[in-house]
């Protein structure tokens, strides 16, 4: 009972409820010890644990105030514990972090790390501070964050031993903020010390020109040109003087000076070791004379490119342009020219004019020109017809054609015979191995191995000094 009368409902002490309100509490007391009184008392049955009796829920007296609900109880707390603090890392350490992400192209991290290591600058030797701000510049310029690079390499170039480059990347970042002004006088200041750069740094300086004169400097093309011819007085690759003086060439005929400009072109077909690209300097050197008014000097050149560079685009527009003007062009000359420009039919009548012109002292390649761009027209039988004139004055070549050409059209059991019947015709002829070859290889193709294997046997056996032997 006197559990009872500490707990109500099993959990709350009662103590407070007696002590506000003793009179109400004494009769009730006094009601359950009368109940407790008349109630029978149960045997415990021996062997077995007293099982308490199940005793009546007390009524409270009408009226009486209630104790508030118990307070609910919320999950324990989790307890998270605190992270094991990471040690700094040391600027030599951030340093080599940050070059490793430099040479990675991540310039984010790079930036992070050179910053970070320059963040202590009692804890670096003067050389790794020097290369902790070079390093950092350098991420920031490949960053495309051009301001904040300039002052890094403004603030390099004040320690005692500044990096060869900085002024020169100092340059850069000052271009990428379009302050193109310093930029010129920090190319300047960089070549002073580096002359044998000049021909990659005064086009810089020229495109700085350049640049400037469309808003500030009147001068600013006479002062690129300047620029440019400075740059070609320096050593460089072929490749490099090739492109200042297009460009030179360019700037020239912009500023009408045709003469010089066909200087430069004259120049670069000098340098130059293919025939397209003389052929193209050769057709922009007569373009520029015939600027300049000097129709006669520019129509013997565009005459050089269609003598000389057949194959170069350029050379057909020269023969355009002479034909238009009735300059005459040999015939042969034209034909080829027509054909390397895949104008077939143009090439066609310009070698039968030729023939037809020259019954007696002709070459023979013309009858060679006429069935290939009859081949290309899609005209087999004609092409064909051509060899067979060819064949009157080279069996062997016109054979040996005849077989590319069926092999080409996709008659490629003809081609072998053809080819084998070369190599039986001419077996000491400057293309045997390659007919041999061929017709070992096409067979192959067609499903014949045993036979392409005999093939390729001989060509070892005939021709064992051959390229394709091994």
């Amino acid at each position: 009972m006197n559990d009872e009368l500490r707990m109500v409902n099993g959990e709350r002490p009662y103590s407070s409820f007696i002590i506000h309100h003793s009179p109400f509490i004494i009769l009730l007391l006094l009601w359950l010890l009368a109940a407790c009184a008349d109630a029978p008392s149960a045997p415990t049955p021996l062997a077995q644990e007293p099982t308490a009796a199940a005793q009546p829920t007390p009524t409270l007296i009408p009226g009486l105030p209630t104790d508030p609900p118990p307070p609910t109880i919320g999950p324990s707390p989790t307890f998270t514990p605190s992270p094991t603090p990471t040690a700094t890392p040391l600027p030599a350490t951030r340093i080599a972090l940050g070059e490793q992400a430099l040479a990675e192209g991540d310039w984010e991290t790079a930036v992070s790390q050179f910053e970070s290591s320059l963040s202590q600058p009692g804890a670096l030797t003067d050389a790794q501070q020097t290369e902790s701000l070079l390093n950092l510049g350098k991420s920031y310029l490949q960053d495309g964050r051009f301001a904040p690079a300039a002052d890094t390499f403004t603030q390099l170039l004040i320690t005692n031993n500044p990096p060869p480059e900085t002024r020169f990347l100092l340059a850069l970042s000052l271009d990428g903020t379009a302050d193109y002004q310093n930029a010129i006088a920090a190319y300047q200041a960089y070549l002073a010390a580096n002359p044998e750069m000049a021909a990659y740094v005064q086009p810089r300086i020229a495109a700085d020109y350049l640049a400037l004169g469309e808003r500030e400097t009147a001068n600013g093309q006479e002062l690129a040109v300047a620029a440019y011819e400075a740059a070609l007085d320096a050593p460089a690759h072929r490749l490099t003087h090739i492109a200042i003086r297009q460009t030179l060439a360019d700037l020239y005929l912009a500023g009408e000076s045709y003469a010089a400009a066909a200087a430069q072109y004259d120049a670069i077909h000098d340098l130059a070791i293919t025939e397209n690209t003389r052929g193209q300097m050769t057709y922009l050197a007569g373009t520029a004379v015939l600027n300049a008014g000097d129709a006669s000097a520019a129509y013997q050149r565009y005459l050089t490119g269609v003598n000389d560079y057949p194959r170069a685009y350029e050379s057909y527009l020269a023969l355009v342009a002479l034909v238009e003007a009735g300059v005459p062009v040999d015939e042969f000359q034209r034909g080829l020219v027509d054909y390397y420009a895949n104008a077939y039919d143009p090439a066609i009548a310009a070698f039968q004019r030729y023939l037809a012109a020259n019954p007696d002292d002709f070459r023979a390649d013309a009858y060679l020109y006429l069935a290939w761009s009859y081949e290309a027209l899609g005209d087999l039988a004609a092409a064909q017809a051509q060899l067979d004139a060819y064949a009157a004055i080279e069996p062997a070549g016109a054979l040996l054609e005849r077989a590319k050409m069926m092999a080409r059209a996709g008659q490629a059991e003809t081609a072998v015979t053809l080819y084998l019947d070369y190599t039986a015709q001419f077996p000491d002829g400057p293309d045997a191995p390659f007919a041999a070859w061929w017709a070992a290889a096409l067979m192959e193709r067609l499903g014949g191995t045993e036979t392409a294997i005999t093939l390729y046997q001989s060509l070892a056996e005939k021709y064992p000094w051959h390229e394709d032997a091994p």
